[in-house]
């Protein structure tokens, strides 16, 4: 691998990193910590919701694989996941949803599916 190869290489690793650290999950202060994880989520699902304004608007609609759902599910689905695993850790509460309606409708993905 030539030198420019390697900095071209090491530089992206470490784009990467920066993207989405890992969180220690050791604690000494517990709110400090959901606050912490609360600030990481937000920031991902930033990144995610950008992904989305990529494609134009009809893409979101299509199916790509019949045994998908069109890509909107999904990113209701990723919500409804995110969601379910902070108030499971109780990062936070039930009465934080949105729409539990809603929630619940994006919730099951393909593969909970019944066929």
């Amino acid at each position: 691998m030539d030198s420019q190869a390697v900095v071209a290489h090491a530089d992206h690793d470490h784009d990467h990193n920066d993207l989405l650290p890992s969180i220690s999950l050791f604690v000494n202060d517990v709110d400090e910590k959901r606050a912490e994880i609360k600030k990481a989520f937000n920031e991902s699902f930033d990144l995610y919701e950008e992904i989305h304004y990529l494609v134009e608007d009809q893409g979101h609609y299509a199916r790509a694989d019949p045994l998908r759902h069109p890509l909107i599910f999904y990113l209701g689905h990723t919500a409804a996941f995110y969601m379910n695993k902070l108030i499971s850790a109780r990062v936070l509460r039930n009465s934080d949803r949105i729409d539990a309606d809603i929630e619940s409708l994006v919730a099951i993905g393909v593969d909970e599916m019944s066929w």
